[in-house]
């Protein structure tokens, strides 16, 4: 199954959209905290959002990006070939050792989070970084933000209702949408049952 086959690349970035300046400045961030010829590995790149600024600006490391969409692998590859090595693939099933493991909106792709983010720690080098940025489109792509707080389970649930009236008040209802890897609300209980004191 191929979770974006019914929306493009445009059409993706859309939903997320992020200014060009903003993104730029985030890829030179990511690209700072590798050395010469050591590896950053963009986990989950989707539609090569933050993939692209990292292989355009590039000057010192090897780029390379996994992701298992056949839709945006061969959209992606157009765009970063010849600057950054793809990769077609399941990240869980995936080897490898990179001085940086960037990812960014991917957790709620797995039914299983934390089992995601000990691969993803597995990945980087005993010395390297593990990098993530947040998504800010939408509150689901936030939750580990939420249970970072301590929000206790009443608070959450009138965060989401309030949450999801808004959208419907603005005649933007939320959807669930299906991935692959996973359900979207398995994972949020999987965050809510496992988030700790």
């Amino acid at each position: 199954m191929d979770v974006y086959k019914k929306i493009g690349k445009k059409q993706y970035n859309v939903l997320r959209s992020i200014p060009p300046k903003v993104l730029k400045e985030y890829a030179v961030t990511v690209l700072g905290m590798a050395k010469k010829d050591e590896t950053i590995l963009d986990a989950g790149f989707g539609s090569g959002l933050i993939l692209a600024p990292l292989a355009e600006l590039n000057r010192v490391s090897k780029i390379f990006g996994i992701d298992y969409s056949n839709t945006m692998f061969a959209s992606v590859k157009q765009e970063v070939q010849g600057k950054a090595q793809l990769i077609k693939g399941d990240i869980l099933k995936f080897q490898g050792i990179f001085n940086v493991v960037h990812f960014k909106a991917i957790l709620h792709c797995f039914s299983d989070p934390k089992k995601a983010l000990d691969k993803l720690s597995d990945l980087t080098h005993e010395n390297g970084y593990v990098v993530t940025g947040h998504e800010q489109s939408q509150i689901e792509d936030r939750i580990e933000q939420i249970f970072n707080n301590t929000i206790d389970d009443h608070e959450l649930e009138l965060i989401f209702e309030y949450y999801f009236s808004l959208r419907l008040n603005l005649r933007e209802p939320f959807v669930w949408r299906p991935f692959p890897a996973g359900n979207a609300q398995n994972a949020v209980k999987y965050l809510c049952d496992n988030r700790g004191p």
